[in-house]
């Protein structure tokens, strides 16, 4: 079966429909079963998008392995995708911003009025914490396009992370241009796993890395 995401969203929106997913009976008073429903019984409950952004990352981690496996991919080896476990992951899914011609966005920031708010599609209108203003004055300039949203539970509490497409600054408030006889210019920082921190330059040039305490 071919591993690509658009395979995996085809078969598994046949294989939801089948038989193979299960089937739910009815018995009447007589003693007579009949089938009531073929397939996932609580398929209509889920946002069809979070089968299909899953079956994305699935033919992502599908592709990571095959490329690990045959030498086309470096760095540490990738292992096979494996299930995510209740107890070891914290729940999660993700929504595209989708929306046709003529229609607004199914991903919407203080919509009716009330600035701290998203509006997630399947899901509706739901409260934040946090202040949108920025944002929500990039969205209404066409500075700033929200991609996605990725919906998780941590601490007790559920988080929105947005994901978005957003102009450059302005030139006045960009950095300036760093001189290469300059050792003390500006850096970009990112944050990792095996490697805490790494400092580097525009061009990609690593200048201080932290390895975190073992």
């Amino acid at each position: 079966m071919p591993w690509s995401g658009f395979d995996l969203i085809n078969r598994f929106n046949a294989w939801k429909k089948s038989e193979d997913a299960g089937r739910v009976f009815t018995v009447d008073t007589e003693g007579v079963a009949e089938i009531a429903v073929t397939g996932l019984a609580w398929r209509d409950r889920v946002y069809q998008q979070v089968f299909e952004e899953a079956a994305v990352d699935l033919a992502g981690g599908l592709a990571a392995w095959s490329d690990s496996r045959s030498g086309k991919r470096r760095g540490k080896r990738v292992g096979f995708p494996q299930f995510k476990k209740k107890t070891a992951n914290s729940p999660s899914f993700r929504l595209r911003n989708k929306h046709g011609k003529g229609h607004p966005p199914g991903i919407r920031v203080g919509d009716n009025g009330r600035p701290r708010s998203v509006t997630l599609p399947g899901l509706g209108q739901v409260r934040v914490h946090d202040d949108t203003r920025r944002l929500r004055r990039m969205l209404a300039n066409g500075r700033a396009r929200v991609c996605f949203a990725t919906v998780s539970h941590h601490g007790g509490r559920w988080w929105i992370a947005l994901n978005v497409q957003a102009a450059e600054l302005h030139p006045e408030r960009q950095h300036s241009t760093r001189n290469d006889s300059d050792a003390a210019g500006w850096v970009g920082v990112d944050r990792g796993l095996s490697t805490f921190v790494v400092a580097a330059t525009a061009d990609g040039t690593e200048r201080a890395s932290l390895h975190p305490k073992s």
